[in-house]
């Protein structure tokens, strides 16, 4: 996975915004990735280690999504904060 160029970048709300992506894009590989192995299957058989393992990277992509969130959700209250300040 590519990293965004950032050396335009130079406000926080910016970076805020680019780490968001970042994170957004991981979480969308690692669900293609699990969409993949379904596809052209009826049925998934995990052992006890697998769907340990699945569990662990579905938690890790659930992280990904909250994390990028909350760095949206920042960057916004960041320009919020800005046009109050006009």
């Amino acid at each position: 996975m590519s990293k965004l160029d950032t050396s335009s970048i130079n406000t926080a709300r910016e970076l805020k915004l680019i780490d968001a992506a970042d994170l957004l894009l991981e979480a969308r590989s690692i669900a293609a990735f699990v969409h993949s192995i379904g596809i052209d299957s009826r049925e998934i058989q995990l052992n006890e280690d697998q769907t340990s393992g699945f569990c662990i990277v579905m938690r890790d992509m659930m992280d990904r999504i909250q994390k990028s969130e909350e760095l949206i959700g920042g960057a916004i209250d960041s320009l919020n904060d800005g046009r109050e300040g006009e």
